[in-house]
């Protein structure tokens, strides 16, 4: 049985979607919706489908059937290089940051569906001499500065301990202004106290945008979201808000068994507190 949250008008919401790789079925019918200026979450066991939910809704995997909607229209044929341009901005599991770059060159890349030329090219053939590219610089620092991590740009991403690397990546995803932010695992290798002010961040953020998480760290789940999704072995099992969701027999009985589950992409380390 297939479960549905009725929302009026989701901002971001897949419909029936489903995926399989090699035979085996990633995503059974998945219905997801994001209301905007909220902070919704994802979460589930080890090999629940959760990441692959975020590669449908990019473009970085194409559903065997479903659609992705957004503002209420079908997205087809999603490019992942047109998301900027339409106000979708995504973080990857890990940082993803460019090594031979610094970091304010990895942040400008974040905004490169908004300039004509080639932002790799001049990145790398400094100086800077167009207006464009230097107003993207500009809001590359303001997007660092917001993060606590403008005194790093002219370092490279490997003489940065690892949760600068962290925040680095946030900015490159916050430097398009993006309406819409899509957060893999943030919290990954992050000590409590930087998880704290990634809290404080996620909430600062809305209502003007509306963010989906994705994210083992249960704690920071419960924080910080207005409405959590719930998936097992790729179907939709609950969801509801973060007091729902940490009391539904369903939840509970889905992650005492994550050990049966398995899956390269994704840690083990998750718990419903």
């Amino acid at each position: 049985m297939r479960y549905h949250l009725p929302l009026t008008h989701p901002l971001l919401q897949t419909v029936d979607i489903s995926v399989s790789f090699g035979g085996l079925q990633i995503l059974d019918e998945v219905s997801i919706g994001i209301p905007e200026g909220s902070v919704t979450g994802l979460i589930g066991p080890n090999g629940a489908g959760k990441t692959t939910v975020f590669n449908v809704m990019t473009g970085f995997v194409k559903p065997d059937s479903g659609k992705v909607k957004y503002e209420g229209n079908r997205l087809r044929h999603v490019k992942t290089h047109h998301l900027t341009k339409m106000g979708i901005s995504r973080t990857l599991q890990g940082v993803g940051l460019f090594p031979s770059l610094t970091a304010r060159e990895n942040v400008m890349l974040g905004a490169s569906g908004h300039v004509r030329s080639g932002i790799v090219a001049d990145a790398l053939a400094m100086p800077w001499t167009d207006a464009e590219q230097r107003h993207i610089r500009d809001k590359a620092e303001a997007a660092m500065a917001e993060l606590g991590v403008l005194s790093e740009a002219d370092r490279l991403p490997g003489e940065m301990p690892y949760p600068v690397q962290k925040r680095v990546a946030l900015a490159r995803a916050l430097v398009s202004d993006p309406k819409v932010l899509l957060l893999d695992e943030p919290a990954g290798g992050i000590g409590a106290a930087d998880m704290r002010e990634l809290g404080r961040l996620i909430r600062s953020w809305v209502p003007e945008r509306t963010v989906l998480l994705v994210e083992h760290h249960m704690e920071l789940v419960m924080e910080v979201c207005d409405l959590i999704w719930v998936l097992d072995a790729g179907k939709v099992i609950a969801a509801g808000s973060p007091e729902e969701v940490r009391n539904d027999p369903a939840v509970l009985a889905a992650y005492l068994g994550e050990d049966d589950h398995e899956d390269d992409h994704e840690d083990d380390h998750e718990t419903v507190h």
